[in-house]
């Protein structure tokens, strides 16, 4: 109903804060809740109620996370969660079918890229989030096509055919 409603009944999240991010104009929490998930969670600021300190709540320092690279770089998380959702990063091999999308590329994932020209062809190898990578790949379609992971390449195609359906009467 556009209201908002409370996660898990109102359940209280207890976090380590580390950065405040800006991404498309809304702001983001990155912090550690609950190792057992993920290292690293985001919550966006708006959409936070009910917001405390805790006095005694220790602060998890951010280099002995399990999972989050030591030193960590906020520069190289930003480029592997270009949306900001959470989850593994996978590395993906990315066909660049038109060259303007090597700037787009570089933009997007910083130096989490590497490309190659393989016989007639520029072949990207990036490392991102799935769920990023997945999005920013319809966002380029145009411009590129995914050979790995299969999952991805897979994920793309029943997007793809969807959209077809959608479209198509």
């Amino acid at each position: 109903n556009g209201n908002m409603v409370p996660r898990k009944n109102g359940y209280r999240y207890i976090v380590s804060p580390y950065y405040l991010i800006n991404n498309f104009g809304k702001y983001y929490l990155l912090c550690n809740y609950r190792e057992k998930y993920r290292p690293l969670h985001t919550f966006r600021i708006d959409f936070l109620s009910d917001i405390a300190i805790e006095e005694n709540w220790p602060i998890k320092p951010l280099e002995k996370l399990e999972g989050v690279n030591n030193p960590f770089s906020i520069k190289d998380y930003l480029n592997e969660h270009v949306y900001l959702f959470g989850g593994e990063v996978i590395t993906s091999t990315i066909e660049i079918t038109n060259p303007n999308a090597i700037t787009a590329m570089h933009d997007w994932f910083g130096k989490t890229i590497s490309i190659k020209k393989q016989n007639e062809s520029l072949i990207a190898e990036v490392k991102c989030n799935e769920d990023s990578l997945f999005y920013w790949c319809m966002q380029y379609s145009e411009s590129i096509k995914v050979l790995t992971p299969t999952t991805l390449v897979e994920r793309i195609a029943r997007e793809a055919l969807r959209l077809v359906k959608l479209y198509t009467k």
